[in-house]
C-alpha cells in the first residue's frame, strides 16, 4: 500500500519521504508561526524532533506552530509536544501515536480536535490550555494525563475510551462532553472544576470514580451512567441540577458532606453497595424516586431543604437517617423497607408521608414532624412509632402484630447529640392522631396521644384498643348553647370526634363540625371502653 503522507510543496514525496537535501532545505525555510499540513505522514521521534526544532521560538525556547495539520499522521516514537503553542487550529484526528504522547504545557490557542486519535501509551496533556477541544471516539491505551489541564471552552470526550484517566485539578470552563465516554481503569477527577455544564450520560467507570471536592458549577448530568467500582464524591459542591437517573452503582456511592444547590435527581437508581449520604446538603429537591438500595443507605445528618421524594423506592439493608432533617416534606410513599430496625430520630417541618409503605421487619420510626401519614402503611412485624408534635392519619394501615404509638416527651437525639426540631418550636409537641378509619385495634396501644380529633368509624375490634398514659378526647361544649328552637346545657364528658361532627351536622351549636372533605356520620360511635390503667384528660 503507497504513502498516504501529503505530499510537501514543491516537491514530490511526503516529509518522511523526501531526500535529504530537500527535507532539510524545507525544514530550514521554517520559521516559528509557521502553517504546517503533514497529514497522514509518519514521523519518526527524530524527525518531528526537528520539524519543531524548526519551528521553535528563539526568545521563548518552545515551538509555535500557527495552523498544524497532522490528520491521520502516524507517530511511531514517542511524540514530544511538550510546551508547543499552537497559535491555529490544530488537527490530530485519527492521528496515531505508537509511542507516549507529550503535551504537557501545550497551549492551544484555537480548536484542538483529535477525534479518533489513537493513543497506545501514555499520552500527556498535563498543564495544558485548550480553547476548543474535541477527543470524541479517542482511544488512550495507556495512561491519560490531563491533571490541572485548562479548556477555556467547550471540550468533547464523547464516546472516547480511557484506561487511567487524570483529570485532578482539571479546569473546565464552557461545557465538558463525557457522554458514554469508557474508563476502564481509574478515573481521577478530584478538585476538577465544571464551570459549566458537565455531560457525563451513560458514561462507563469500570474502576475506582473519584470526584472528591469537584465542583460543578453548571448542570451535572450522569444519566445512565454506570459504576462498577467505587463511586467518590465527597464534599463535591454541584450548584446547577445534578441528575444521577438510572445510574448503576455496583460498588459504593459515597456523597457524604457533598452540597446539592439545584434539584437532585436519583430517579430508578440502583446502588448495589453502600450509598453514603452522610451530612450532605440538598438545597433544592431530592428526588430518589423508585430507587433500589441493596447495601446500607447511610442518610444520617443530611440536610434537605427542598422536598424529599423516595417515593417506590426499596430499601434492602439498612437506613439510617438519624439527625436527618426535612424543611419541607418528605415522601416515602410506596417504599419498601426490608431490613431496617430504625428510621430516624428525624425531623420534619412538614409532611412526612409513610403512605402505602411497607416495613417488613420489627422497626422503631423516631419523628419529630408537623404530619405523619400512614395512610395504607402495612407492618409486617412489631413497630413502636415514637412522636413529636405530629398530626398522624392511620387510615387503613395494617398490622398483625404490636403497634404502639407514642408522644416522645423529651427531644430527640442521636448519638448523644440532639436532633434540630427547632423549625417545630412553638407547637404542641404531644402527639395528635386524626383517623383509625380501616385499622384493626386488636394489636394497637396508644400512648399520651391526643384523640380529640380523631375519625374511628370503621375501626375493628375497637373495644380492644389499649390507651396507656394520658389520652385526650374532646370535650362537649360548655354552657347554654341551642339544639333547635330550645336552650341546652349539655352534660360534662369526654366524646368521640364523631359525635362532634353529628351534632354539628345536624344543627346543634358549640359542636365542631367534620373537617373540610369529609363527611359527617349518619350516627355517632360509642365511647371506646377504657382500660382502667388509662388515664383520659
Amino acid at each position: 500500500m503507497g504513502c498516504r503522507g501529503l505530499v510537501v510543496d514543491p516537491y514530490d514525496a511526503c516529509l518522511a519521504h523526501l531526500r535529504e537535501a530537500f527535507r532539510a532545505t524545507y525544514l530550514a525555510g521554517l520559521a516559528p508561526d509557521t502553517e504546517i499540513n503533514h497529514s497522514g505522514t509518519t514521523f519518526t521521534g527524530d524527525l518531528l524532533h526537528r520539524l519543531l526544532h524548526a519551528l521553535r521560538d528563539p526568545n521563548s525556547g518552545r515551538p509555535m506552530v500557527s495552523h498544524a495539520r497532522f490528520e491521520a499522521a502516524t507517530f511511531s516514537g514517542d511524540a514530544v509536544f511538550r510546551g508547543a503553542k499552537f497559535a491555529g487550529s490544530a488537527d490530530f484526528r485519527r492521528a496515531v501515536f505508537a509511542g507516549s504522547a507529550g503535551f504537557s504545557r501545550a497551549v492551544f490557542s484555537r480548536a484542538a480536535d483529535f477525534g479518533g486519535a489513537m493513543f497506545a501509551h501514555d499520552a500527556r496533556f498535563d498543564n495544558a490550555m485548550f480553547t476548543d477541544a474535541a477527543f470524541v471516539g479517542a482511544v488512550f491505551s495507556g495512561d491519560a494525563w490531563f491533571g490541572a489541564a485548562a479548556f477555556s471552552h467547550d471540550v468533547h470526550f464523547d464516546h472516547a475510551a480511557f484506561t487511567e484517566a487524570d483529570f485532578r485539578g482539571a479546569v473546565f470552563s464552557g461545557s465538558a462532553g463525557f457522554g458514554r465516554t469508557a474508563f476502564s481503569g481509574s478515573a481521577l477527577f478530584d478538585g476538577a472544576e465544571f464551570s459549566a455544564a458537565a455531560n457525563l450520560r451513560g458514561a462507563v467507570f469500570s474502576g475506582d470514580a473519584r470526584f472528591g471536592g469537584t465542583r460543578f458549577d453548571g448542570d451535572a448530568r450522569f444519566g445512565a451512567a454506570t459504576f462498577s467500582r467505587s463511586a467518590d464524591f465527597r464534599r463535591a459542591a454541584f450548584s446547577g441540577d445534578a441528575w444521577f437517573d438510572a445510574v448503576a452503582f455496583s460498588g459504593g456511592a459515597r456523597f457524604s458532606a457533598a452540597t446539592l444547590a439545584g434539584s437532585a435527581r436519583f430517579d430508578a437508581t440502583a446502588f448495589s453497595g453502600e450509598a453514603a449520604f452522610h451530612r450532605t446538603a440538598f438545597s433544592g429537591d431530592a428526588v430518589f424516586r423508585g430507587a433500589k438500595f441493596a447495601g446500607s443507605a447511610d442518610f444520617s445528618g443530611a440536610v434537605f431543604c427542598g422536598v424529599a421524594t423516595f417515593r417506590g423506592a426499596a430499601f434492602s439493608g439498612g437506613a439510617v437517617f438519624g439527625a436527618a432533617t426535612f424543611s419541607t416534606s418528605a415522601s416515602f410513599s410506596g417504599t419498601t423497607f426490608e431490613t431496617v430496625s430504625r428510621l430516624g430520630p428525624l425531623a420534619c417541618q412538614g409532611e412526612l408521608d409513610l403512605s402505602g409503605a411497607r416495613f417488613r421487619s420489627p422497626v422503631t420510626i423516631e419523628a419529630a414532624t408537623a404530619l405523619l401519614s400512614c395512610v395504607r402503611t402495612r407492618w409486617d412485624s412489631t413497630a413502636t412509632l415514637l412522636l413529636r408534635y405530629a398530626t398522624a392519619d392511620l387510615t387503613d394501615a395494617v398490622f398483625e402484630y404490636p403497634l404502639s404509638v407514642a408522644t416522645r416527651p423529651a427531644a430527640l437525639t442521636s448519638d448523644r447529640h440532639p436532633v434540630d426540631e427547632s423549625a417545630l418550636t412553638g407547637l404542641d409537641p404531644r402527639a395528635r392522631i386524626t383517623s383509625l378509619s380501616g385499622v384493626n385495634a386488636a394489636h394497637l396501644s396508644l400512648t399520651d396521644v391526643d384523640l380529640s380529633g380523631c375519625r374511628l368509624t370503621g375501626t375493628f375490634h375497637l373495644d380492644q384498643l389499649r390507651l396507656e398514659g394520658r389520652c385526650a378526647f374532646e370535650a362537649a361544649p360548655t354552657g347554654l348553647h341551642r339544639r333547635g328552637a330550645f336552650p341546652t346545657r349539655w352534660t360534662q364528658r369526654r366524646t368521640l370526634a364523631e359525635e362532634h361532627h353529628w351534632r354539628a351536622a345536624t344543627g346543634s351549636t358549640g359542636w365542631t363540625p367534620a373537617p373540610s372533605g369529609t363527611s359527617p356520620p349518619t350516627a355517632f360511635l360509642p365511647r371506646p371502653r377504657v382500660p382502667p390503667s388509662a388515664e383520659i384528660s
